[in-house]
């Protein structure tokens, strides 16, 4: 899944953008009738990362903001996803928290204030039955996760720097959210504050 917001000051950001296909493209477009001005690319995965190419192609023009160490390939316009880059008017609509588990590991949740929500990426989920296709995949993600159908961090074997993943995690725990908009599982979810502190338990 990805988002897109427009901006009190009409800029289309589009967060976490999903595989280029033509049905997205247009229906990115169409959600303002407009191209995206800004494209937060919020992870290190080569799961996300190997999608941008056709992003690239499309909108060639757009500021494509990317985790500090990330290559985010061929854009014209790139930026660091840190906050001393951001524009003023961003910070009075969204806040950011990069959990930067490992070298593996790199992840920008991110809060729009005005609907109190968060937006995650593999971090934290819920992950039911019918979202793993196979017997395999299931054990594996209660190893990796620690269950099925209840809040999870899928990445927590990849969080070695656990001082640093912490105080990303405090950090949005900080913040003022009731839903959950996850890039895998159940979605959205709702009494997001509790489910996400919950998630992050093994952490804080």
């Amino acid at each position: 899944r990805h988002t897109i917001f427009k901006l009190k000051d009409g800029s289309v950001l589009l967060y976490n953008p999903i595989a280029p296909t033509e049905e997205t493209l247009h229906e990115t477009i169409q959600a303002f009738n407009k191209a995206p001005d800004h494209i937060i690319v919020p992870t290190n995965s080569y799961e996300h990362l190997s999608m941008l190419p056709g992003w690239v192609d499309k909108f060639p023009d757009a500021v494509f903001w990317g985790l500090p160490g990330v290559d985010l390939g061929k854009v014209k316009i790139r930026k660091n996803l840190i906050e001393e880059n951001l524009p003023s008017n961003w910070l009075d609509e969204l806040s950011f928290s990069v959990l930067n588990g490992s070298y593996l590991l790199k992840e920008c949740f991110l809060l729009h204030k005005e609907s109190k929500t968060i937006f995650t990426i593999d971090s934290f989920s819920i992950i039911g039955e019918q979202h793993i296709g196979n017997i395999m995949g299931k054990w594996i993600y209660e190893i990796a996760a620690g269950g099925l159908n209840k809040p999870s961090c899928g990445t927590k074997l990849l969080m070695i720097d656990k001082k640093q993943s912490r105080k990303a995690v405090l950090k949005a725990l900080d913040w003022d959210f009731e839903r959950a908009v996850t890039t895998h599982g159940v979605c959205p979810i709702d009494d997001a504050k509790n489910q996400f502190k919950r998630a992050f338990q093994f952490l804080i």
